[in-house]
C-alpha cells in the first residue's frame, strides 16, 4: 500500500521552509549589523584617549582623531571583506576579458582609497595637535613632582575631574573587553586571510601588464597598508586598560607610533590610487 499524502507532511515541508528563510533572514541580518558592532566595539576602545585628553585638548581634535579612526577602519573592512573578493570573483566569472562589473568594482575601490588620502593627512595632523598638547600640559596633569599632586590634592574637584573617567572607563574596558577583543581580533585575522587568499593584480589582469606597469607593485602596497593598518588596530584593540591619569609617555607613544604607520599607509595609497586609476581607465578602453 503506497503511502497517502497527509496535511502533516505539507506541513513539515512550509515548516523547513520557513525555518529556512528564518535562518537566511538572521543571517543576512547579522551581516547588514556586523560592520556597525565591530565599529560601536572599536569606539569603545577609543575612549581610553579621550578621557586622557578630556580638559587638556580641544574636544573637536578628540573627536576628529576618534572619527578618522573609525573611518580608516570602516573603509578597509570594506574594501577587504566586500569589494576584492567580488572582484576576484567577477574577474574569474569573465575569464580574463574586460567587464562592466569589474570596472564597476575598481572604480568603487579606487574612490574609497581617495577618500582615505585626507582622512590620513587630517588623522596625522590631529595626532601632532595632541602631541603638542600633551607636552604644553604636562607640568599640570602628567608632572609627578610634590608640588603637583599638593595642587591636586588641596582641590577635590581637580582631583575628582582627572580620576572619574579613568575609573568609569576601566570598569566598562574590564566588563566588556571579553566581548569585544573576539570581534576585532577575529575581523582583522579576516582582513588577512582575505588579502592571501585573493588572486594577484597581475594574474587578474595579465592583459594590462604592459600598459600599466604599476600592476607588479599594487599588491606589495596593499600587503603592506593592510599591515599598517592591522598594526593600528591590533595596538588600540590590545591596548584594554587606559594608562594612569599621570602617564603621558604612554600615550604618546602610541601617537607617535599612529602617526609613523599613517605616513606608511600614505605611501601605500599613492601607489594603489595610481594603479587603480590606470586599470579604471584601461577597463573603460577595453570594454
Amino acid at each position: 500500500m503506497q503511502p497517502q499524502p497527509t496535511k502533516t507532511s505539507a506541513t513539515t515541508m512550509t515548516t523547513n521552509q520557513d525555518n529556512h528563510v528564518s535562518f537566511t533572514a538572521r543571517h543576512t541580518a547579522t551581516l547588514i549589523q556586523e560592520p556597525h558592532v565591530l565599529l560601536t566595539s572599536l569606539e569603545h576602545l577609543l575612549k581610553h584617549y579621550q578621557a586622557h585628553f578630556t580638559g587638556r585638548a580641544m574636544p573637536i581634535d578628540i573627536d576628529i582623531f576618534r572619527f578618522n579612526l573609525l573611518q580608516l577602519f570602516r573603509i578597509t573592512d570594506h574594501i577587504m571583506m566586500e569589494l576584492l573578493p567580488v572582484l576576484t570573483f567577477s574577474t574569474q566569472v569573465a575569464k580574463g576579458q574586460p567587464q562592466y562589473g569589474s570596472w564597476h568594482i575598481i572604480q568603487e575601490c579606487a574612490s574609497l582609497f581617495r577618500h582615505l588620502d585626507p582622512f590620513c593627512q587630517l588623522l596625522i595632523s590631529t595626532t601632532v595637535r595632541l602631541l603638542e598638547r600633551l607636552d604644553s600640559t604636562c607640568h599640570i596633569y602628567a608632572s609627578p613632582s610634590p608640588h603637583t599632586w599638593q595642587l591636586t590634592a588641596t582641590n577635590p574637584a581637580i582631583t575628582e575631574s582627572l580620576q572619574q573617567p579613568f575609573t568609569t572607563l576601566t570598569s566598562a574596558k574590564q566588563e566588556d573587553s571579553q566581548e569585544i577583543m573576539p570581534l576585532l581580533t577575529t575581523r582583522l585575522a579576516q582582513w588577512s586571510g582575505k588579502n592571501n587568499a585573493r588572486p594577484s593584480f597581475r594574474d587578474l589582469f595579465p592583459s594590462f601588464l604592459s600598459a600599466i606597469p604599476t600592476l607588479l607593485l599594487i599588491d606589495p602596497a596593499l600587503e603592506s597598508y593592510l599591515e599598517n593598518t592591522h598594526a593600528i588596530f591590533s595596538a588600540i584593540m590590545h591596548d584594554t586598560q587606559p594608562p594612569p591619569a599621570n602617564n603621558d609617555e604612554i600615550i604618546a607613544i602610541q601617537l607617535l607610533d599612529i602617526t609613523q604607520k599613517i605616513d606608511q599607509i600614505m605611501i601605500s595609497l599613492d601607489i594603489i590610487n595610481d594603479t587603480l586609476h590606470s586599470l579604471g581607465q584601461s577597463l573603460l578602453t577595453a570594454s
